[in-house]
């Protein structure tokens, strides 16, 4: 945890919660990795049980907004999860160079 902490700790950054089983969240990660301009800390419930409750994970797939270490929205299941609107209301000053932090 205290990894993830010292990650988005500054700076803008998206965080994707979903599972290999999933095809909802499948669909999510695909759209996620076509789109440029932020990082993008992807992580699999299955392996990170802590990260995954800590950060109160209760549908997949999620998608959290983090902001200098505070997470100011939170996004659940696959109609919520509008990867192309959540960059456009949070990050549409940045959309170059995506930096993938963790992939499953």
């Amino acid at each position: 945890m205290d990894s993830f902490k010292q990650t988005i700790r500054n700076g803008n950054h998206i965080v994707y919660f979903g599972a290999r089983w999933c095809k909802n969240c499948n669909s999510v990660k695909a759209e996620i990795e076509a789109i440029t301009g932020t990082s993008v800390h992807l992580y699999d419930t299955d392996d990170d049980d802590e990260v995954t409750a800590i950060c109160g994970v209760a549908a997949l797939p999620t998608i959290q907004v983090w902001k200098n270490g505070e997470k100011i929205d939170a996004f659940e299941g696959r109609d919520q999860c509008n990867i192309l609107l959540i960059i456009q209301k949070y990050f549409s000053d940045v959309f170059t160079d995506v930096k993938y932090v963790e992939e499953f």
